[in-house]
């Protein structure tokens, strides 16, 4: 009897742990899930090549970077109101930026929020003197 009682006892501890694992226990846990667009020349040939992604919440602030055409994921977001921002970069050239984009989310416990936006492409930069500066080509590029 002792001989089938270890086992079991073994093996009753073993299942229990599990479920408790699977359970999670964490009151986080929900995420957002940001596919990029793919090809290298998605912005009528400007060359991004690299995809920062920030998002924003009421505490705190998660940046991943990526490629074209993959998909960035953020886990373990506590439930709420997040505003996801994506800049498309060419970092050939100083990491310039080609396109960006906005969105707000909101984020539930347990499930994954998909995130599709429209990135804009940038016509315009900051000069090292601070001021303003429109980049004629790239308006010349992307007038219909």
């Amino acid at each position: 009897m002792k001989k089938f009682i270890v086992p079991a006892l073994f093996a009753f501890l073993f299942v229990a742990a599990s479920c408790m694992n699977m359970s999670g226990g964490s009151e986080k846990g929900g995420s957002i899930r940001v596919a990029l667009p793919g090809g290298r020349y998605v912005y009528d040939k400007n060359n991004a090549d690299k995809f920062v992604v920030r998002v924003i919440g009421e505490s705190e602030t998660i940046e991943k970077d990526a490629a074209l055409g993959g998909v960035i994921e953020f886990t373990e977001l506590e439930a709420g109101e997040y505003t996801v921002v994506a800049e498309a970069r060419d970092s050939a050239n100083n990491d310039e930026l080609i396109a960006s984009g906005s969105k707000d989310i909101k984020v539930e416990a347990d499930k994954t929020t998909e995130c599709p936006f429209t990135l804009i492409i940038s016509n315009c930069f900051v000069a090292e003197d601070g001021s303003i500066v429109i980049n004629k080509t790239k308006l010349e590029k992307t007038a219909l």
